[in-house]
C-alpha cells in the first residue's frame, strides 16, 4: 500500500483482501492475507471478512445498483460509531 488512505493498515487490507475475493485474483488474495495475518488477526476473522464480503457481493448482484447505493448512502452517512462497530465485530469473531 502506498500513502495513507486515512484508515488503519489492517482495516485497508482487509478490506483490499475482501475486493481481491470478490474479484477472484488469487495473487492478491495471499498478499493481502499475508498483511492481516502478520497483523494479527486470526483465520476466522479473514473468514468471516470474506463471508460478508460475498454476501455484499451476492446482495449487488440480486437488486438494482440504485437501490443498492441508495441504501448503502444511508448507511455511511451515519457517524464513525457505524465502522467502530464493523470493525469489533470482525475482530471479536
Amino acid at each position: 500500500m502506498t500513502g495513507n488512505p486515512g484508515i488503519e493498515k489492517v482495516d485497508f487490507e482487509l478490506w483490499s483482501l475482501a475486493v481481491s475475493a470478490i474479484n477472484g485474483c488469487g495473487m492478491c488474495l495471499d498478499s493481502h492475507e499475508k498483511v492481516v495475518c502478520k497483523a494479527g488477526l486470526t483465520t476466522e476473522q479473514v473468514q468471516t471478512a470474506l463471508r460478508i464480503a460475498a454476501v455484499v457481493n451476492a446482495a449487488a448482484r440480486k437488486y438494482k445498483p440504485m437501490r443498492l447505493f441508495s441504501a448503502n448512502l444511508k448507511i455511511y452517512k451515519k457517524t464513525a460509531a457505524h465502522d467502530a462497530a464493523v470493525f469489533d465485530f470482525l475482530n471479536s469473531a
